[in-house]
């Protein structure tokens, strides 16, 4: 969405709230879907591209570091629009998890506008490890081509807890990259 565009979202949002009375100020679902970034297909996006996948960071990440970035807890969510989303597309993530000799594994679903498309486990043996998306056009045309990816680790894990440093965030996964293709 342009920068034009985005204005004129919010103008048209205002006059048919009419009021500027922030007690009252909200934006329905749909104003704030309009305002989703959009991914760009053929696009690789990294902790440190420019831009950098934080924009499609949505919920219950870490801060980037320059290799990527942490899932904290046990759900996490990426959120963005793709450019021209009526095509099927495929999402990759690459991925990696915290690891220690207590705890070797974890387990990963992945779900795409709801629905459940991928679930693996990824083992201290086979990291980093890239995850496929396959998103078929249905699926894109019926959320005008919004991804919402909600990426649950069943056993997330903190170093506290298992005494390697004072850090108590449950780290899941650590996002490497994200390309669209």
């Amino acid at each position: 969405m342009s920068e034009s565009e985005i204005t004129r979202a919010i103008a048209s949002f205002t006059q048919e709230f009419n009021t500027t009375d922030e007690r009252y100020f909200s934006i329905s679902s749909d104003v704030i879907d309009r305002l989703t970034v959009i991914a760009n297909k053929g696009q690789v996006y990294t902790s440190t591209s420019s831009p950098s996948f934080r924009q499609f960071q949505d919920t219950n990440w870490g801060q980037l570091e320059p290799w990527g970035s942490w899932s904290i807890g046990k759900k996490s969510s990426l959120k963005f629009r793709i450019a021209n989303g009526t095509d099927p597309v495929a999402v990759y993530l690459k991925l990696t998890s915290f690891f220690a000799l207590s705890h070797q594994a974890v387990d990963v679903s992945f779900l795409v506008n709801g629905k459940q498309i991928a679930a693996t486990t990824i083992s201290s043996a086979k990291i980093p490890i890239e995850i496929n998306l396959e998103l078929p056009a249905a699926l894109l045309a019926k959320s005008n081509g919004l991804v919402a990816i909600d990426i649950h680790v069943a056993n997330p894990a903190s170093p506290a807890e298992l005494n390697l440093s004072p850090d108590n965030r449950r780290l899941g996964v650590g996002l490497i990259a994200i390309s669209i293709k």
